[in-house]
């Protein structure tokens, strides 16, 4: 090559770098799609990884003979491991004798249908045993041979301690449903029997068994549409109430008083409604026969009271009569001893006037007796008592008083009581009547 050939090229090379110094650069080339998906496939693969290694639910390989190939955390420590403590142990450490059975007879499930999915007790590291719940599959490569199987494992202690619980608490609460002395039943929404205890199916000659799914109507066919609405009632209000029913049984009627509440599950809501009755036939009876005792006794005290009534009339009459005649006796006495004693004083003269005198003021006194503490008295009577004296003065009877003067016989009563009171009539015979009249 010549120079000035040489010169040429490298002023050409010159300016072909002078001006590729001026243009932008290229992108560098990108990689490949297999590249591409290798590095995705890759990224995934750790993500998936450390997806299994963190999560709380433990994951296991084992190859088809059982051997464990890969182990999580989880898996590891839920039975008292680490993870490397356990690559190429046979799974059948996770178990004690007892549960190789059960073991077994899952492995033969999953040789069968390809999957088992239910419960399994493992042991821990320390010999303690546990329940846990299991889904295991078998491992396929990409000619669909088998190659292992892929375990999921969670602990269950818990679930089963709050099953457990839960079963002994149902099982408490239907032992204290069935041997409750009352009856109860739990309806549906459909008035149809949830639930029904001894007491009230022996009622109806029946087993709680033979009562459970059916309606109300086919038990109590004369007050099951009453029964119906109430319940409607309960679960519209969410309130419930009492009420009491005269019910047809198997052999006989009976009264009961039922408390009647809305059934809710955990969440508040209503699912049907509660009734607990108690039997009150016997405390009916009992209410019933004491009203028509009570009726009877009230008819006798009004009787009684109506016959003491008329036997103080009588015994006034005749206390009337008698003082009636004492005043009588006295009036007589007044007229014809008084003035026998005047006429002996004149004709025995001087010698007995000393006796005769005595004789008569003795008499006076005699006759007169409380005639001036009576007036006393008598002047401390109101209006209404004087009124009410001078119609006993005239032998008007109590109820005779009541009618004219428009007042109560209990008042008319209470009147005579304060007016003995006040006149100081306190012997008990003496008749207000006589008494009133014989102190003109």
């Amino acid at each position: 090559m010549s120079t000035e050939k040489s010169q040429k090229i490298n002023k050409q090379g010159k300016a072909k770098k002078s001006i590729s110094k001026n243009k932008p650069a290229k992108p560098p080339l990108s990689k490949s799609p297999n590249k591409r998906y290798q590095l995705d496939a890759k990224r995934q693969l750790t993500l998936l990884s450390s997806m299994v290694k963190q999560s709380i639910e433990g994951m296991a390989l084992v190859d088809l003979k059982g051997n464990i190939q890969f182990i999580n955390h989880a898996f590891a420590e839920m039975h008292g491991y680490s993870p490397d403590e356990l690559i190429g142990k046979h799974l059948t450490i996770f178990h004690n004798k007892d549960q190789l059975a059960s073991v077994k007879k899952a492995n033969e499930e999953i040789q069968k249908n390809g999957e088992f999915i239910g419960e399994i007790w493992h042991k821990h590291r320390d010999g303690s045993v546990f329940p846990t719940f299991m889904h295991n599959s078998i491992l396929r490569d990409e000619s669909d041979t088998p190659i292992g199987m892929i375990g999921s494992i969670r602990d269950i202690t818990l679930q089963k301690q709050a099953e457990d619980a839960l079963r002994e608490s149902e099982a408490r609460y239907r032992q204290l449903i069935n041997n409750a002395g009352d009856p109860i039943i739990l309806f549906d929404l459909k008035n149809r029997i949830l639930l029904v205890n001894n007491n009230c199916a022996k009622n109806f000659g029946m087993k709680p068994k033979d009562m459970i799914g059916k309606s109300i109507h086919e038990f109590l066919p004369d007050i099951a549409n009453e029964i119906c609405k109430r319940n409607k009632k309960v679960v519209s209000s969410g309130i419930g109430f009492e009420v009491e029913d005269f019910v047809q049984l198997s052999t006989t009627k009976r009264w009961f008083k039922t408390n009647l509440q809305p059934a809710k599950d955990a969440d508040g809501n209503i699912y049907g409604v509660l009734v607990i009755s108690n039997d009150i036939t016997e405390l009916k009876i009992s209410e019933e026969m004491l009203r028509k005792t009570s009726e009877e006794l009230k008819i006798k005290h009004n009787a009684l009271q109506e016959k003491n009534v008329t036997l103080k009339q009588v015994f006034s009459y005749i206390e009337d009569d008698r003082l009636d005649s004492l005043y009588k006796i006295r009036e007589e006495m007044k007229k014809a001893v008084l003035p026998q004693i005047k006429t002996l004083k004149k004709k025995l003269g001087k010698s007995y006037a000393g006796e005769f005198d005595s004789l008569e003021t003795a008499l006076k006194v005699v006759l007169a007796q409380d005639l001036d503490s009576f007036r006393a008295n008598y002047g401390t009577l109101t209006a209404r008592e004087s009124e009410i004296s001078e119609l006993i003065k005239k032998s008007f009877s109590s109820k005779e008083i009541s009618d004219k003067l428009n007042i109560s016989l209990p008042t008319v009563f209470k009147h005579r009581e304060q007016i003995r009171k006040k006149l100081e009539i306190t012997n008990k015979n003496i008749g207000l009547a006589t008494f009133l009249r014989s102190h003109k």
